[in-house]
């Protein structure tokens, strides 16, 4: 992918059908050509694992830190 190209991926679909496992081997493919922005918005957020990355922060946190600031 060239330079200041930008491309959304979303996977969806039921429970138990693979996403998370498509996501992690795509992210691993993508991100041999350049860098990769990956977010997991699955309540019980399992990506990092298949990544082998520790997980920092998630979604959720993010939306409630942005509420408490909102609410100052």
């Amino acid at each position: 992918m060239g330079r200041g190209l930008t491309t959304t991926i979303a996977i969806g679909g039921k429970g138990g059908v693979g996403k998370t496992t498509t996501s992690a081997l795509l992210i691993q493919l993508l991100s041999k050509s350049g860098s990769v922005l990956a977010i997991d918005a699955d309540p019980s957020s399992n990506l990092h694992l298949s990544l082998g990355l520790p997980l920092e922060n998630t979604v959720g946190d993010i939306r409630e830190d942005m509420s408490r600031e909102v609410k100052k």
